[in-house]
């Protein structure tokens, strides 16, 4: 198989289990036009022996380079670029099994420029900082944004480019500052102009008349870049050349960035600069204040944003590549934090509930600006590297340790990015303010069939809720995650796949894991605990031959309120179940012949039931082999609504729920809840 990387630069190989290689974009193209020029197909012929090449496409930006800018002030970054894609680094030889392995990332990166500097303060150890960072920023070459090396990339990916080490040696002049960031300008209310000022100053050799020219990369119409036509410096001496970022009343929003050149002969020198129009379109709505749990709908009203950054593509690059790397097309609605008044650790919003098929987004904003994001934590996806799920949208934004400032959560919805499909639909938005506790967690299938039986966890959090894509049950050296999860009961449900070895009879420790919400943002930790909104907890389970049955639904410690009640048991066996029928004492309420991975489950309509408590039973029936029975003693309904009835202590259950003038205790009751 040959597959086709369609970002620019040199092929990255994808991890497959069957022979493939991997092409360039640009040799996909020439291989599509000459398969079309052939009819379609050719003959081919493959080699195993080793042949180095040298395409010569060197300076190209990977796709994994991070890009500007800031998330926080919008300032221009990176700096400058340096090689970091497949460079050959000394390794601990345990590590690779050789003392040299080759590498991508930052990590190899950040070492070429190091490195420069430090000969650059070699050569001139009475430079600043400021001027060694200028003069690799000014003489620094172009980064390329395409395979053939035709278009330079953006300064908001190169900086000012790839270092030039014999050039920044002599870079005839400092810049101060080496980069012009303007941030932010709204245009809703108005022309606005930005000023900065530019020094300009001889490093050596460097005095003359400089011309200046804008060089935009991006621009907008009614956006420009002004500065004078020239500056002149003196001999060892300097000059300040004023710079201003101006947006007319009637600019639309965009990104206006490239670089401002300096000229003098042959020689230039470069300085980057950026700046944005922006026109929110929040900025005129009105936010309720949040509540501790808010429900909402993104399917009804206009849709005023569809993209909110920075950053601007937290979710990662669009199926296109090329394309918007995201529609937020719902009707989104806002949401004003309630006021902090005192410092807090954190705080943030959880999606714990939506319609089927929704996919529901929250953004928290420092501002009524869908621009103004509060970094990687306030959006929907987990940023931190340490947890199992890190790097998946899961429907969380918060921050950690917030000024004292007001902030908003916008809540969007989003499209199907490969069919245009929109994915609107209602939500239930969960709210918290400095939680630093775990979740609970606890195995409701401690005994079961031996094999790979379906496995039942309840993990409840009271702040920030459980993030269900979170929890795993680790044994024999696998982790197998949660199927599903519902909120209201805190069940996830674990199938364990054809590939996980099978539980053998007897004990098998296990490790259960669960994180909330609050755990995918913490990117700032302090303590010894670098995991402490995770619960981690050992649990044996019991593999035996035969059927099992355990009971989910009605949970334990609760009172059944109205007239129809969901029952659910997980049954497990080493053959097949036939049925599972269910009883209320010995009146049979209802039979499932139709489990889903083991899970079976009738509706008790209790209209009828008498106050009290009840003795539910439920019988597996295998295909062969004996039957397993497993009940359950809970109250049944309130015919009017009660405020006693809504808190159940073990202890006082059946007179606070039933009316019994005394609790009723027993070693096997299990109490049911709703």
């Amino acid at each position: 198989m040959i597959l086709v990387d369609n970002r620019p630069g040199e092929p990255t190989m994808l991890p497959l289990d069957i022979p493939a290689g991997t092409i360039a974009d640009l040799d996909g193209a020439r291989l599509r036009t000459f398969l079309a020029s052939v009819g379609g197909s050719a003959a081919v012929r493959f080699s195993f022996a080793k042949h180095e090449l040298h395409p010569g496409r060197g300076g190209t930006s990977m796709f994994f380079s991070s890009a500007g800018p800031t998330v926080f002030g919008h300032l221009l970054k990176p700096d400058v670029s340096a090689p970091g894609g497949e460079i050959l680094s000394s390794t601990l030889p345990e590590f690779a099994q050789a003392p040299f392995a080759s590498f991508d990332g930052t990590s190899m990166a950040t070492p070429h420029v190091a490195g420069a500097a430090a000969l650059l303060l070699q050569r001139h150890p009475a430079w600043t900082t400021a001027q060694v960072r200028s003069a690799l920023v000014s003489t620094a070459g172009p980064v390329w944004a395409d395979t053939a090396r035709t278009t330079e990339a953006s300064v908001l990916l190169e900086g000012g480019g790839i270092i030039d080490i014999p050039g920044a040696d002599d870079p005839k002049v400092f810049t101060r500052p080496s980069s012009l960031s303007f941030g932010d300008l709204n245009a809703n209310r108005g022309a606005v102009t930005r000023p900065l000022v530019l020094e300009v100053s001889d490093a050596g050799g460097g005095s003359g008349t400089w011309t200046v020219e804008v060089r935009p990369q991006s621009g907008t119409s009614g956006a420009s870049l002004e500065a004078p036509a020239l500056v002149s410096v003196a001999p060892g001496g300097h000059a300040l050349l004023p710079v201003a970022a101006t947006a007319t009343a009637s600019a639309p929003a965009g990104d206006n960035y490239g670089f401002l050149v300096l000229r003098r002969g042959v020689v230039t020198r470069r300085i980057p600069y950026a700046f944005f129009v922006t026109r929110p379109a929040l900025e005129g709505m009105s936010a309720a204040v949040l509540r501790r749990f808010q429900n909402g709908t993104t399917a009804n009203g206009p849709s005023r944003v569809n993209s909110y950054r920075w950053p601007s593509a937290p979710f990662g690059l669009p199926p296109s590549v090329t394309g918007p790397p995201m529609v937020e097309d719902g009707a989104e609605h806002v949401y004003l934090v309630p006021h902090l008044k005192k410092p807090v650790v954190n705080f943030g919003v959880g999606v714990v509930a939506s319609s089927a098929n929704a996919v529901v987004d929250p953004w928290l904003l420092g501002s009524l600006d869908e621009n103004d994001v509060q970094g990687e934590t306030g959006t929907p996806m987990n940023v931190n590297p340490m947890t199992f799920d890190y790097g998946i949208p899961i429907g969380a934004a918060g921050v950690v340790f917030p000024s004292l400032k007001r902030y908003y959560v916008a809540v969007d919805s989003t499209q199907d990015l490969y069919t245009g499909k929109a994915l609107r639909g209602r939500y239930r938005l969960r709210y918290w303010v400095n939680d630093m506790r775990p979740p609970t967690v606890r195995l409701l299938t401690r005994r079961v069939a031996a094999g790979r039986p379906t496995l039942a966890v309840r993990a409840q959090d009271g702040g920030a809720g459980v993030d269900p894509y979170s929890m795993l049950i680790a044994y024999q050296g696998v982790a197998v995650g949660a199927v599903a999860y519902d909120s209201s009961s805190g069940i996830a449900i674990f199938v364990l796949p054809s590939e996980a070895p099978k539980l053998p009879r007897g004990r098998n420790l296990s490790l259960l894991a669960a994180s909330d919400f609050q755990e995918s943002k913490n990117v700032s930790i302090f303590g010894p605990n670098t995991m402490p909104n995770t619960r981690f907890r050992f649990a044996n389970i019991r593999g035996v031959p035969g059927t099992t049955l355990s009971w989910l639904l009605p949970q334990r410690r609760g009172c059944l309120r109205g007239n129809r009640h969901e029952v659910l048991v997980l049954a497990n066996t080493t053959n097949r179940i036939r049925r599972v029928r269910f009883f209320n004492g010995h009146r049979l309420i209802g039979t499932d012949r139709t489990g889903v991975a083991g899970l079976y489950s009738i509706t008790w309509r209790s209209r009828k039931a008498r106050k009290g408590l009840h003795r539910l039973r439920a019988v597996a029936v295998p295909a062969r082999g004996r039957a397993a029975r497993s009940s359950r003693i809970g109250c049944a309904v309130w015919r009017r609504r009660s405020p006693a009835s809504t808190k159940c202590a073990t202890s006082g259950i059946a007179r606070r729920c039933c009316g019994w003038p005394t609790p009723y205790r027993s070693a096997t009751a299990r109490w049911a809840c709703s």
